[in-house]
């Protein structure tokens, strides 16, 4: 199985441009690979949120809406799976979350993940609709099991324990970072610790800003196996 991660950039608040992106590397990639992965929020852009319920509702997006729905089409079209994070808004509980959706080829959504942790929102500004999901989940493709994290969801030790629980074959860790490409010198190895602590290999991904400068990588134990170095945007093609 080919797994794309796409180091792409991310527009804040401006979905189209960013389903576009996500059209685009599809129409490309879609040949290459089974799977093609992009960061965090990338959907969004991660600086989307204004903290301010009454304006980020209306900036969030249900788990049905028509942005999404375009990309289950593509999906079909380009018959490739394609991941993705967004801004989520639960009308029924009237909260927000920083969530994660993968489809399949046939558009079919294969798992829908809100992140557990709360470093995604604004803690001084953000009230109780700004929510943390509930527990850590796992999809097949291809035969192969795969659990999400995102970003800090791998910074905590009982994090670490539950997803190690788990009976996967790897773990996808969509993220958004705002190092530089000279402060990545010194905080790679902490990564490549952190990654190295969970049971399976690990492939991570983010995005590209204002604020974020890309890269992936696929770590194994304590170990690089291949990446797309910090600072960098494109697609890493990583073979499992």
């Amino acid at each position: 199985m080919k797994i794309a991660l796409a180091s792409a950039p991310s527009i804040n608040n401006d979905v189209e441009k960013n389903v576009e992106t996500v059209q685009k590397t599809a129409e490309k990639y879609g040949s290459r690979a089974d799977l093609i992965c992009f960061g965090e929020a990338f959907l969004h852009g991660f600086d989307a949120l204004s903290w301010d319920y009454d304006t980020d509702k209306n900036i969030a997006m249900a788990k049905d809406s028509e942005s999404i729905d375009k990309i289950k089409k593509m999906a079909q079209t380009h018959q490739v799976g394609i991941g993705f994070g967004f801004f989520e808004i639960d009308r029924i509980e009237n909260s927000l979350y920083c969530a994660y959706m993968v489809v399949d080829s046939s558009g079919e959504t294969m798992v829908h993940y809100r992140r557990l942790t709360k470093g995604w929102k604004d803690v001084r500004k953000a009230d109780h609709h700004y929510q943390k999901g509930r527990c850590f989940k796992t999809f097949t493709f291809q035969e192969k099991r795969i659990a999400l994290a995102l970003c800090g969801d791998l910074w905590y030790e009982e994090n670490i324990r539950q997803i190690n629980d788990l009976k996967k074959d790897l773990v996808l860790w969509p993220l958004h970072m705002d190092y530089s490409v000279e402060e990545w010198i010194n905080e790679r190895s902490d990564y490549v610790q952190q990654a190295s602590k969970v049971n399976s290999p690990v492939l991570m991904v983010n995005n590209v800003s204002k604020t974020s400068h890309g890269g992936a990588y696929h770590f194994v134990d304590n170990r690089v196996i291949d990446s797309l170095e910090l600072g960098t945007s494109g697609v890493l093609v990583v073979d499992i």
